[in-house]
């Protein structure tokens, strides 16, 4: 997971939308609960785990957001709860 991708992916999580992640390695999923600048905090059919950055792919809602044009042109993205 890039750099644009995790703080992306942290912001939404942060405002309390949900989102699900994929560890690479061990192909387990999960749900995102927090973030650290070099770890995710994540529930994995209710258990904690931390995993890396790095070995992590966003699942949010059965898609993958680009954080790369959601940059580009904010004004076209809602990024806040209503």
């Amino acid at each position: 997971m890039r750099r644009t991708e995790f703080d992306g992916m942290c912001e939404l999580a942060g405002e309390g939308r949900l989102t699900w992640l994929e560890n690479i390695r061990s192909h387990e999923k999960g749900r995102v609960i927090s973030c650290e600048s070099d770890k995710i905090e994540v529930d994995v059919a209710g258990q904690r785990e931390e995993w890396q950055p790095s070995e992590c792919q966003e699942l949010t809602y059965g898609y993958k957001v680009d954080y790369d044009e959601v940059i580009k042109h904010p004004q076209e993205f809602d990024s806040h709860l209503d």
